[in-house]
């Protein structure tokens, strides 16, 4: 990304009515909606967006797709 090339750091965003399990890591650039439930041991990578409502369930590794 060119903001990145330029030295900035992406930040998230992670919804006040999210809930997420405290080991999960979440990379940058990342859009967590709304009511989102992210359960135990779940990575998700870089440049994420989540839709209202999802579920992520256990043992899963997330990416955002090209």
């Amino acid at each position: 990304m060119e903001a990145i090339d330029k030295g900035y750091k992406m930040i998230n965003y992670i919804g006040s009515s999210t809930i997420v399990a405290p080991e999960t890591q979440i990379g940058d650039n990342c859009f967590i909606i709304e009511k989102v439930v992210v359960q135990p041991f779940v990575s998700i990578g870089n440049n994420v967006m989540t839709g209202s409502g999802s579920q992520v369930s256990l043992h899963r590794d997330f990416k955002a797709s090209n």
